[in-house]
């Protein structure tokens, strides 16, 4: 059983940097800037293109990463513009919200002055901060800035936080009625600069003095009744999880005046995403008064009540409030579960009354201070197996059993990215990003795990700047599909189980143990990789895929007779039949295990056809042919009779292996043998060389003569070896310039050394090469193609041997094919600031920089830089976390006659299809989308940054 660990974390509130003289709250403003990306954060892209070459095989080819950063963008509002009462000798509340807007930190100036032209100063005038948002400044808040102090206070706030400022002015024991007293709040940002600027903070209420960075406040000084309202919240958390937390509210009523006030209507209006809880509301204080004593609005008052609604507003009347009385009411609101982490609950509460004792005047609203309370994050994850898509022996991402928490593949081959399929749901209550971490103790050493979007193409990378491969964005209660690619080492160990576990952990999650959930990738067995051994190429069940089996033991396939002493040369063919480049060890045995050793008088060497030892084949890719020879030599005094060698092919990295058996018959003897068939690609206007063995296998001497029996499309010049150094031939002479009696060299088996020997007549005026038992020599054939070859085009040369007297004879084929290609593509950007399509920077592939708001501009280009056409080629891309398409890909140009490409997008990625129809493999049809050697197409595409 799985342990999946889902955490509630609280947002909490940050505390800011302060000069000496302040004192501040920050408030978590949650998700209100969610879409705009954090400062600083690196925006990685990287596009690919995918097509197929002129074999037919399926390509793959990704660009650079590009960077773009995002730039830090400075916001702040202060609200609002304030209006109070108060007494002669009074004191008077004005409530502030500092907010910064930007998507970084900054830092900001704080001061407090009296205002210009209104009836004198305060007696005390400062800023301080309501940290417990009561509305109340109490003993132990400290003062942000006095009125008349040099200087100002700093505060320091993170992307989306606020600071509650409440402006306290002290009204002089002789103001008089009617009298207005006025302050000036002001806030500048520092916007980095670590000097205060102006024009930074937007004031966000009624702007009575028509500029920002600056809040005005007025007190009227009155001898009537004077309404203080204030309001205080207290988040309870009522057990695990956020599903029974609740909100208590607590309403003040105040009369700070000199008189009574009358028929004081209280309003409170629930805040979105509560509701209220019934029988939670309790009422303080005399709200009635006396009977009879109907004020004047022929009501005697009514204790507050809620309408019912949802969320609702709690209602009530104070029919009189003698001066310096309060009542009070509180009550209990239930949450909504669907709200999102980090949201914020607002609320305040308003009251308005006579003041005047005079009916016909209407005095103004009272707000309350704004209470907010932060809905809690949870946070949590699931990474699950698929499932589904079972279908066996399939490396396909599918899941190969039920679902239960492990994503199966029953199996893959040495060397094979294995695919596993996850699910990854966010489990939380806002948006989050998981981190992607794998723990492979259980799979083969050196295995290499990459991870993937859901169309396995695309590489995730890091898209928070943690360090950590994630998913990107992923909304509460989504899911996305994570793709595993476990890349195995060609040396991995066959059998199985293997498994690993990949852990999906919350990026967000402060907590000391984040949100997290495991799922296990698991590999049935590992398939050898296949290697076939043969003496022809082509040959039945030959380098087939793995399909069957070529020259399959204890059969002999191949018996070369030879007297004592001689040497006689196998040809044999080793063949990668697996998945991924192998390297295999090349012996020879008595028995088709591989583990009784020849007879002594047996010895076996290793060849290259040009007469180069080899004990291994070297790296062979997948499909690839080693051609080479087995020279066997029996002792002078080696009995007649034939010996079966069993000839192996065996790699020490995947230990994949094949062995096939042929015999050495020890008698007399007339043969003679050519070797190998060959074939090798060539480019127009090129040409490539074929050397061949020519070897006289038996044991009589033989004059034979050589020659081209026929060639279908290409043309040849054939050679002889005029001259060796060592064991190599080092002059090659056209036959065309040969004659009876000149000199060529062959390898002389009795003085094992090259030697030279006339040419002589084969019996009827041609030339021949005599050779004693156990000579060889090489004969090179040299294969030419026009400027003008049509690619694909393949060559068919068989070359003959035959003795002068005698029946003996030998062959073999060259295959020669015209072909060659190669594709490129390279991705460059360009900031494009009023995103109307034209670049305001020059293209390039190093590190951008955008603000939010702006656009990129993202140039694609694809060029065929081979010899050859490329079909079915499609341009893949899209957008990455933080941006979003900005309108539709464009095909800026591609080969001429044009306008056969086109681009779908879907979501926010993209498939553009460019090139013209052609032919590649002349079958009569056309393939689409081809770029001709040299042809080039460039693809353009707008996202911009959120």
């Amino acid at each position: 059983m799985k342990q999946k660990i889902t955490q509630q974390r609280r947002i909490q509130r940050a505390w800011l940097h302060a000069s000496a003289l302040v004192f501040l709250v920050v408030m978590g403003l949650g998700l209100a800037l969610a879409a705009m990306p954090d400062a600083g954060t690196k925006i990685v892209n990287q596009g690919s293109v995918f097509y197929t070459d002129e074999n037919g095989e399926d390509r793959q080819a990704s660009t650079n990463l590009v960077t773009l950063t995002i730039r830090q963008v400075y916001a702040a509002s202060l609200e609002g513009d304030r209006s109070a009462y108060a007494s002669p000798d009074g004191e008077a509340l004005m409530f502030h919200t500092l907010t910064n807007e930007g998507n970084g930190q900054d830092v900001y100036c704080v001061s407090v002055a009296e205002a210009a032209g209104d009836s004198g100063d305060f007696e005390r005038l400062q800023v301080v901060l309501d940290e417990n948002q009561n509305g109340a400044v109490d003993d132990d808040e400290e003062v942000l800035h006095i009125s008349g102090q040099a200087g100002y206070g700093t505060v320091t706030l993170d992307r989306g936080s606020a600071a509650s400022l409440i402006v306290v002015g002290k009204v002089p024991f002789g103001a008089v009625d009617a009298q207005n007293y006025g302050a000036v709040l002001t806030v500048q940002a520092q916007e980095g600069t670590g000097a205060c600027q102006n024009g930074g903070v937007t004031d966000g209420g009624a702007n009575a003095d028509g500029s920002g960075d600056t809040n005005q406040d007025t007190v009227i000084i009155t001898n009537d009744g004077v309404l203080a309202i204030t309001k205080t919240s207290v988040y309870q958390e009522n057990g695990a999880g956020t599903a029974d937390d609740t909100i208590l509210y607590t309403v003040q009523i105040e009369n700070q005046g000199a008189n009574d006030a009358k028929d004081i209507a209280v309003t409170d209006d629930l805040p979105s995403g509560t509701a209220y809880q019934d029988a939670s509301l309790a009422v303080n204080g005399d709200w009635t008064t006396n009977a009879g004593d109907d004020g004047n609005d022929g009501l005697d008052g009514q204790e507050p009540t809620h309408d019912a609604a949802v969320p609702g507003t709690i209602s009530g009347l104070i029919d009189l409030l003698p001066a310096g009385d309060s009542v009070s009411f509180s009550y209990v609101t239930d949450l909504d579960d669907d709200l999102e982490g980090g949201a914020l609950i607002n609320n305040f509460a308003t009251c308005q009354g006579d003041l005047d004792n005079d009916p016909l005047t209407t005095e103004p609203e009272v707000k309350s201070n704004t209470t907010e309370d932060v809905f809690p994050a949870v946070y949590g994850v699931e990474i699950a197996d698929t499932g589904a898509g079972a279908l066996a022996g399939v490396n396909d991402g599918g899941d190969d059993d039920a679902a239960n928490d492990s994503q199966l593949v029953d199996q893959a081959d040495q060397g094979e990215s294995v695919i596993f399929t996850n699910i990854v749901t966010n489990q939380g209550n806002l948006e989050d990003s998981f981190n992607l971490a794998v723990t492979a103790t259980g799979f083969p050493a050196g295995t290499v795990f990459v991870f993937y979007n859901a169309s396995g193409e695309v590489r995730l990378l890091d898209t928070n700047g943690d360090g950590t491969i994630d998913t990107g964005p992923v909304a509460s209660g989504a899911s996305v599909n994570v793709i595993v690619k476990a890349v195995l080492p060609s040396s991995a160990s066959l059998g199985g189980p293997y498994t690993a576990t990949v852990t999906a952990t919350s990026a967000l999650d402060p907590s000391g143990l984040p949100a997290a959930d495991m799922v296990t990738e698991t590999l049935t067995t590992i398939v050898s990789n296949i290697v076939d051994i043969a003496n022809s190429n082509p040959a039945p069940g030959f380098n087939d895929g793995g399909v069957a089996n070529a020259d399959t033991p204890p059969a002999v396939v191949n018996s070369l007779s030879a007297v004592p002493g001689q040497t006689v040369i196998f040809t044999l063919y080793a063949a990668n039949e697996g998945s991924f480049q192998d390297d295999y060890e090349l012996s020879a045995w008595a028995d088709v295990t591989g583990s009784v050793a020849l007879p002594d008088d047996i010895q076996v060497e290793f060849t290259l056809p040009a007469g180069e030892t080899v004990t291994h084949t070297g790296p062979l890719d997948s499909g690839e042919v080693f051609s080479y020879y087995a020279k066997v030599t029996s002792s002078q005094d080696r009995v007649t009779g034939a010996v079966t060698i069993f000839f192996m092919v065996k790699s020490p990295v995947t230990l994949a292996q094949d062995v096939k058996a042929d015999q050495l018959v020890v008698a007399t003897d007339e043969s003679i043998a050519l070797s190998p068939n060959q074939r090798a690609p060539i480019y127009p206007g090129s040409v490539v060389h074929y050397v061949h063995l020519l070897q006289n296998t038996g044991n009589t001497q033989e004059d034979v003569t050589v020659y081209v029996e026929s060639q279908s499309h290409l043309r040849n010049e054939l050679e002889y070896p005029t001259a060796a150094l060592g064991s190599e031939v080092t002059a090659w002479t056209k036959t065309e310039n040969l004659n009876i009696g000149d000199n060529v060299v062959i390898y002389d088996s009795s003085a094992a050394s090259w030697t030279s020997v006339a040419l002589v007549d084969d019996g009827s005026g041609g030339l021949a090469i005599p050779m004693d038992p156990g000579d060889h020599t090489n004969i090179r054939v040299r294969v030419q193609a026009t400027l003008n070859e049509v690619e694909f085009t393949r060559d068919l040369l068989v070359l003959r041997a035959d003795v002068a007297v005698g029946s003996a004879t030998a062959s073999v084929l060259d295959i020669t094919t015209v072909n060659g290609t190669q594709l490129t593509i390279t991705k460059t950007g360009a900031v494009d600031n009023n995103c109307d399509g034209t670049p305001d920077t020059v293209f390039g592939t190093g590190t951008l920089e955008a603000l939010p708001g702006e656009c990129v501009i993202w140039k694609l280009e694809v060029i065929n830089l081979g010899q050859e056409p490329i079909c079915q080629v499609e341009v893949h891309d899209g957008a990455v976390a933080f941006t979003t398409l900005d309108g539709a890909p464009a095909i800026i140009s591609e080969p001429a006659p044009g306008g056969t490409g086109s681009c779908v997008v879907n979501g926010q990625d993209f498939d553009c299809t460019v090139g013209n129809p052609y032919d590649i493999d002349n079958n009569g049809g056309s393939e689409s989308f081809c770029l001709q050697p040299g042809e080039q197409a460039e693809i353009r595409f707008r996202v911009k940054v959120e």
